[in-house]
């Protein structure tokens, strides 16, 4: 073995500069946030010689294979699941130590389909690339000595630099701030512990000990990928050479995509509008959300163009100066608006400052409360509304500063030309095939 192998175990089958036209397996779950970033890595890696599959939800099948990309199924329904009593309980917790628990203990009541899944989406891989959330892949990739990478749109590597981005405080100090990171790992390894050691029993690995993976040679030389750019989140200066800030993984629409026209039309009869929308995101009080938006558009004075999304802004009849519609390419829309008003999830707020425009989070839960408290932080949009407080007044007087603030403004356009110069993809395609390259 090399003394400087990234892994402390050998990868079988292929030599260094082998890896071209292998096929790289991308395992994701949860919203189209977190499938789009996989989708872009995945067109670069495919345009630089590799085959790619990626493994999602089924409801993602036609956008997937809509990329010419090869398609495996993982988990059933990505939207049905977000709908569950069950899973909506979970997520009105928001943030911190008990949303992680129980976040946990919900996947691990789902861990033998997710274990089938991603076995089977594994079944010829040369290589893997997973978010942590389908945890089984690390084990699987160590039975079968393939070389796996790591994605994750929020910091979760521990720092000494801030505390982890769940727990809803910017920093408690340098050893505090480390220790949050191992009060996530035992909150996260403790309901998985059993199962994920009955797995590795199956495979042939030995079992975890209580601290879990997180402090093993070879979880620890893995290498991990953040999308997201080094302006808003810049990598720790005591993180290891093996986590790397890559830049946002973008993807456009398609050049030829236009615009309905009754949207074109709203769009140029009157001043930028801002835009309102919360992904994937279905809170359960859905209506009472609606109309609180609408309320504070009236307040505010402004124009809006209202994205549905999921259901979590509800179809009806628009007063005049508001717009609403399922879905828009977010690169077309929000270079044409004054300002975003988002869930606060990674890819709508990379989305708004890459346009030069500044953004309001209202989060629901996990990382949307780091992103919004980051745009705060760096003058590139108001305070976040959490949206379990949310109130039509103080969202008016947000959309007004969005639309008026001129610190607030130019802010945003700073970042947006920094995020601009940035090619994540690029940069994440360039370190995978490095990598690989040194097997």
């Amino acid at each position: 073995m090399r003394p400087n192998s990234l892994y402390n175990w050998q990868i079988s089958g292929h030599n260094n500069g082998d890896w071209g036209m292998q096929r790289i397996v991308m395992l994701t779950l949860g919203s189209r946030g977190d499938v789009q970033p996989l989708v872009a890595l995945g067109r670069g890696l495919q345009a630089s010689g590799y085959r790619v599959r990626i493994a999602t939800h089924e409801n993602f099948r036609g956008f997937v294979g809509g990329w010419d990309l090869e398609f495996a199924p993982l988990a059933g329904d990505s939207q049905k699941l977000l709908e569950d009593p069950q899973v909506q309980r979970i997520f009105e917790l928001g943030q911190g130590w008990k949303w992680l628990l129980e976040g946990a203990r919900w996947l691990a009541s789902q861990h033998e389909r997710l274990v089938a899944d991603c076995r089977a989406a594994c079944r010829d891989a040369d290589a893997v690339i997973y978010t942590p959330v389908t945890y089984p892949v690390w084990h699987c990739a160590q039975a079968n000595r393939i070389p796996a990478f790591a994605v994750c749109y929020w910091p979760t590597t521990p720092t000494r630099a801030f505390a982890y981005p769940m727990f809803g405080v910017a920093s408690l100090g340098g050893w505090l701030n480390l220790g949050s990171y191992r009060l996530f790992e035992q909150l996260v390894w403790h309901p998985l512990r059993a199962r994920t050691n009955q797995l590795r029993q199956e495979l042939g690995l030995r079992t975890l000990p209580a601290w879990g993976p997180y402090r093993l040679p070879e979880y620890r030389a893995m290498p991990w990928l953040y999308p997201f750019s080094g302006a808003l989140a810049p990598a720790a200066s005591d993180w290891p050479a093996n986590q790397h800030v890559t830049g946002y993984w973008f993807l456009d629409a398609p050049r030829d995509w236009l615009p309905p026209t009754d949207l074109e039309a709203f769009m140029q009869a009157g001043p930028p509008p801002v835009a309102v929308g919360f992904g994937s995101m279905v809170p359960r009080a859905s209506t009472a959300l609606t109309q609180k938006v609408l309320e504070a558009i009236r307040l505010s004075g402004q124009r809006a163009v209202l994205l549905r999304g999921w259901g979590g802004l509800q179809s009806g009849r628009m007063p005049d100066g508001c717009f609403q519609i399922d879905a828009v390419p977010h690169d077309w829309l929000f270079p044409r608006v004054s300002g975003v008003v988002t869930h606060g999830g990674a890819g709508t707020v990379a989305a708004a400052l890459r346009a030069g425009v500044p953004a309001l989070a209202v989060p629901l839960l996990g990382d949307q409360f780091f992103w919004g408290r980051r745009l705060a932080e760096l003058g590139a949009g108001p305070r976040p509304l959490p949206l379990k407080d949310l109130q039509a007044t103080p969202l008016a007087v947000a959309l007004k500063a969005l639309a008026g603030d001129s610190s607030m403004r130019r802010r945003a356009a700073e970042l947006g030309g920094a995020i601009r110069a940035e090619d994540g993809v690029a940069r994440a395609v360039e370190l995978v095939v490095n990598y690989l390259r040194r097997f």
